[in-house]
This record gives C-alpha cells, sequence and structure tokens, in this order.
C-alpha cells in the first residue's frame, strides 16, 4: 500500500479514489466536498475535483479546500472550458485508486461509512465490479426531499441488472453511489450526452452489479443542470442525444434487432410532442415510419400529421413553449 520517496517522507497509495467534477456551483460544493472528507475509512482515499472554469467563485472554494487538506484532495483547473463529458473522462482518469467513487459538485454524501461499507463489499465480493447504493432526492426549488427512492419509488426507479433491459429503457441509477473497480473505466469511441449512461451499460456487460440497500447520498434535482432544463430545446437535445447513445450501444453490443424496435417505438411515442417541436425532416420521416399503424391518441395522430411540414411543426413547438411557460415546468 506505500510507496517511498527519496528523502523518506511516505506517500500512501490511496485504495479508492473520488471523483468530482464542477462548473459553477458555488452554492453546493462545500457541501459535495464535506461530504467526502467526512467519510470513515480504515484506508487511505483521495479526493481529485477537476473544476471547468467556473466564473462564480466555485474555483475559490475548491482552491481554498486544497489548501486545507493538500495530502488528501487534487486539483485539476483546465485553463478552457472542456465540456462535462470531458471533463468528466479527464478526472476519471486521473484516479490513481484500486476503486473509484463519483460525485458531481452539486450532489453529496450523508453516510459517513459509505465508502467503508462498499469497499468491504468489492474486497470480499471479486465476482462484482460496482456497488451502488439508495439515494434521496432533493428539490432545490422547493427544498423538499423525497426518501429512500429505489425503494420507495421503484416504478420511474428500477433496479438494473440486465444488459439489454437497461439499455432499451435506461433510468437514473444514482451515480453519486457509486464504487467501481477502476478497471472498468473505459471511453467509449463515441460521445455521449450522459457519459454515466454509457459507463453503466459497459459495467453490466463486465460484471455483475450489486446494489446495497443503505441510503448514503443525495441527488440535487436543479432547474437547470445537464440533466434537466425547462429549455424544451436543451430538452431535445439531451432526449436525442441518450437515443444516439442507444442505438450506439446495440451495436457495440451486438443486440438483437428486435431491442432496437423497442428502442424507437419508444423514443418515437414518449417523445412524439417534442420531436414534432424539434426533430427536422430525417426525424420526423422516421418516426413516421416506426409509429405507422401503432395505437396513437387523436392528438397524437394530429400532432405527427402535422410535423410533416414546416409550419406544422413551428405551430406545435408555438403550443409546446407556452404550456410549459405557464405551467414553469418540464
Amino acid at each position: 500500500m506505500e510507496e517511498f520517496i527519496s528523502d523518506d517522507r511516505v506517500i500512501v497509495k490511496p485504495l479508492v479514489s473520488v471523483s468530482m467534477i464542477t462548473f459553477n456551483q458555488s452554492l453546493y460544493v462545500s457541501q459535495a466536498i464535506e461530504g467526502v472528507l467526512m467519510q470513515q475509512t480504515s484506508f487511505p482515499f483521495e479526493l481529485i475535483i477537476s473544476d471547468d472554469c467556473s466564473t462564480d467563485g466555485t474555483r475559490e472554494i475548491c482552491q481554498r479546500y486544497k489548501e486545507s487538506y493538500p495530502d488528501r484532495i487534487k486539483l485539476l483547473l483546465p485553463n478552457k472550458n472542456l465540456g462535462i463529458s470531458e471533463n468528466f473522462y479527464t478526472t476519471m482518469f486521473a484516479t490513481t485508486g484500486k476503486y473509484i467513487a463519483f460525485c458531481e459538485g452539486d450532489d453529496y454524501w450523508i453516510d459517513p461509512r459509505k465508502l467503508q461499507k462498499q469497499t468491504e463489499y468489492l474486497e470480499s465480493h471479486s465476482d462484482v465490479g460496482c456497488v451502488y447504493t439508495d439515494f434521496n432526492r432533493l428539490s432545490q426549488e422547493t427544498g423538499t426531499f423525497e426518501y429512500s427512492l429505489f425503494h420507495t419509488n421503484a416504478r420511474w426507479f428500477p433496479l438494473h441488472s440486465d444488459l439489454a433491459t437497461f439499455i432499451c429503457n435506461p433510468s437514473y441509477l444514482a451515480p453519486c453511489t457509486w464504487l467501481f473497480r477502476r478497471e472498468l473505466l473505459v471511453r467509449p469511441s463515441f460521445e455521449s450526452v450522459d457519459a454515466t449512461f454509457v459507463l453503466f451499460a459497459h459495467m453490466l456487460s463486465e460484471t455483475n452489479i450489486y446494489f446495497l440497500p443503505d441510503t448514503t447520498s443525495v441527488y440535487r434535482n436543479l432547474s437547470e443542470s445537464a440533466s434537466h432544463s425547462k429549455s424544451l430545446k436543451k430538452t431535445y437535445m439531451r432526449v436525442s442525444g441518450l437515443y444516439a447513445a442507444q442505438m450506439e450501444l446495440v451495436k457495440l453490443y451486438n443486440l438483437p434487432f428486435e431491442l432496437k424496435k423497442q428502442i424507437d417505438e419508444n423514443y418515437y411515442f414518449s417523445y412524439l410532442r417534442l420531436l414534432a417541436s424539434f426533430g427536422d425532416e430525417k426525424v420526423i420521416s422516421e418516426m413516421s415510419q416506426v409509429l405507422k399503424n401503432k395505437h396513437l391518441s387523436f392528438i397524437q395522430k394530429i400532432q405527427l400529421k402535422m410535423s410533416c411540414c414546416p409550419i406544422g411543426r413551428k405551430i406545435i413547438r408555438k403550443f409546446y413553449e407556452s404550456y410549459f411557460r405557464k405551467h414553469q415546468c418540464l
């Protein structure tokens, strides 16, 4: 576990590395860092923070923590904005531990023995590559909490252990709770709007995944974030990006054609109005073909027909945007 350097100082190699990416999260990042620093472990761990050129004081907060914990914290300060995906991989590949945990700068941990419990499990179960746990969700706008969502809201937060099912029906699997073996860290050959989705699919393809029922972390739901927005255009970009990743994963893992058909149907049926509002002619043509002869409501049939012309798409988008401005939600 120990490595020695020439001046007789001892450098202890961490067993666990915690990866944290930040961008303009000055209101939350201290809580995220403190949740890592409070961990009670029988082994050394490191925290690697990469701030992606924040302009709101986040970088300065991280620097102060680095000065206070120089042996525990490594700070990456890129001189140009990397974007969330590049920052994610840059930070992950800077880790040195046998195991990697992940916590974004607006989420936080609430169990001081989170790392200890997960590491003990991985150390004693060589056939398991990743351990994740239950989590709470905090709505930042209202201050309300939802507790232990894998237990209390299993319909919207199902547990996954099958690759094909996960790719076909991706759901939030609380990356802020994960601890996984470093050898499972790979960068895919394609870019994705959600690197954690692709990483979890890879882990399912390579190893067993274990769910620890303890609630260890809080996912902070913000009105504007990489995964959630009140902008319909941003929502369209994310939804279409996830669909593109699903298609890439189907090819990568040589999954059955029937699975691709099911993904197509789910995508076009679930997001018909969104795609009708922002999709180009190619998207509309594919959607019309996939949904041909499917059981649609009268409104869906009208929207699908209107989407076939540019004016129709503009009308749908105008009413859709008006609806969400009125209800202030997505």
